[in-house]
């Protein structure tokens, strides 16, 4: 989905009246993360997660996040957070792999992407992903 300066607004609005609500505030890091406010989306997962730490959405964007910033090594961190609260979420998994394979760690990116074939055998991010490994 594609978010606009306007949406982005109203959900500033929004959360100055629900500012507690962990998944108001994923939400808006995602949307932020969209058009490239990546500092800003960073802040949001990290508010979501004071809120709820065991937030697997904020945990997993956060790790996509610091895939998109080369940080594999927190990605990874955050990432096996969220697929240990989430283990069916394909996506994850295959984000994962993707950090393990910007850390040189091909065995364990294997296992990631296998996990999230297995979940999803169609799921095309992880299938060419699982081919650079090879």
């Amino acid at each position: 989905m594609t978010y606009s300066e306007e949406d982005i607004q109203a959900m500033i609005e929004d959360l100055k009246e629900n500012p507690d609500d962990s998944t108001k505030w994923h939400l808006f890091g995602v949307a932020l993360l969209s058009i490239g406010r990546y500092d800003e989306a960073e802040n949001a997962f990290r508010h979501c997660m004071k809120i709820d730490k065991n937030n697997a959405f904020a945990l997993g964007d956060l790790g996509g996040l610091y895939i998109l910033k080369r940080k594999p090594k927190d990605a990874i961190k955050y990432l096996e957070n969220s697929v240990r609260l989430m283990p069916e979420n394909h996506e994850y998994w295959s984000a994962l792999g993707i950090a393990y394979l910007q850390r040189n760690k091909y065995k364990d990116a294997l296992k990631a992407f296998e996990k999230s074939l297995s979940i999803e055998p169609d799921h095309l991010d992880s299938i060419i992903s699982l081919g650079l490994i090879y």
